[in-house]
């Protein structure tokens, strides 16, 4: 098992059987949170994500099939994660079907067997929690071998705390593709991969070789750039998306948003907030109606210039 506790919620508007599923958990090592309704349950999802989830069959505004079905997409909550539901009345064939098809894991009947319930979630969690402990080690996008959300962390930090020890500027850039309207309906994953690629191409030609690139999410790349005030940050992007668009391949124009400090020691910022505040300004060039490709966070939009 993990060093941690697991974190198990438990889904039920009977609290009797909330309190006989805690007097069997919690002594056994795992935490537990509740819920009573699947809006609740969804909200707790979201908010803690649990490492199981058990589910009473009837909900008070719906059942726990209509949750397995919410939450065995994958969107909302880790597709390893194990979900559980248990019943009140007999196990049949044809319920335990029900429920695998709605995404459960596993049915449960009355009465329920403490003992087997605690080693049932044991195996079903020990194969769930090495696998999220790997993945949080592991600071690699896998496809592009570049730094992912959690490497970027890492160096931001590192980063940061060298250009605080000495008194230097330091800046964060995030690009992103922005197709036109004709690429967005022909576009999949495939070909969304591809002009990733063709930017990033165009994009370390126009960076040095002392700046940070990473992912992160699939059309987004991320520059930490070390000795880098606001306006070194703005040449950057606008070499970049000038480049981008003389390009001969066939590269979606690119988008940027940009975060600097002159002087890290002097600002009040932490290292998440360089790439935060990058983000956001990339988002307000995404909702902005303008051409104006680059925006600077909390500062009027620049265009891309020439040269």
């Amino acid at each position: 098992m993990n060093s941690r506790s697991p974190l198990i919620l438990i889904v039920s508007d009977q609290q009797w059987s909330v309190r006989s599923l805690e007097s069997i958990l919690l002594p056994s090592g795992f935490s537990v949170i509740t819920a009573s309704s699947v809006e609740k349950a969804l909200e707790r999802v979201r908010t803690a994500q649990p490492d199981a989830v058990l589910v009473d069959a009837e909900l008070p505004d719906g059942s726990g099939l209509d949750l397995c079905r919410a939450l065995s997409g994958g969107l909302v909550l880790d597709p390893g994660t194990p979900i559980l539901i248990h019943a009140q009345g007999p196990v049949t064939r044809r319920k335990r079907l029900e429920a695998l098809r709605a995404g459960a894991w596993e049915l449960l009947g009355l009465p329920l067997d403490g003992e087997e319930l605690v080693l049932r979630l044991r195996t079903l969690l020990g194969a769930k929690l090495h696998a999220d402990a790997c993945r949080d080690e592991n600071i690699l996008d896998n496809s592009t071998g570049l730094y992912n959300l959690r490497g970027l962390m890492r160096r931001a930090a590192e980063m940061a705390a060298e250009a605080a020890r000495y008194g230097r500027p330091m800046a964060c850039v995030v690009f992103a593709l922005d197709p036109s309207a004709g690429d967005r309906e022909r576009s999949g994953a495939q070909d969304t991969e591809a002009a990733f690629e063709d930017a990033l191409r165009v994009l370390r030609n126009c960076i040095r070789g002392s700046d940070v690139i990473g992912r992160m999410g699939p059309s987004e790349i991320v520059v930490l750039a070390p000795a880098t005030d606001p306006e070194g940050a703005h040449a950057i992007a606008r070499r970049a998306i000038t480049a981008a668009g003389s390009a001969a391949a066939a590269i979606p124009r690119l988008r940027a948003g940009l975060y600097a400090v002159k002087n890290f020691r002097d600002e009040s910022v932490e290292p998440v907030d360089i790439l935060v505040r990058a983000i956001m300004a990339l988002r307000a060039s995404q909702s902005g109606r303008g051409e104006e490709p680059i925006r600077i966070y909390n500062l009027a939009p620049l265009p891309v210039q020439p040269g």
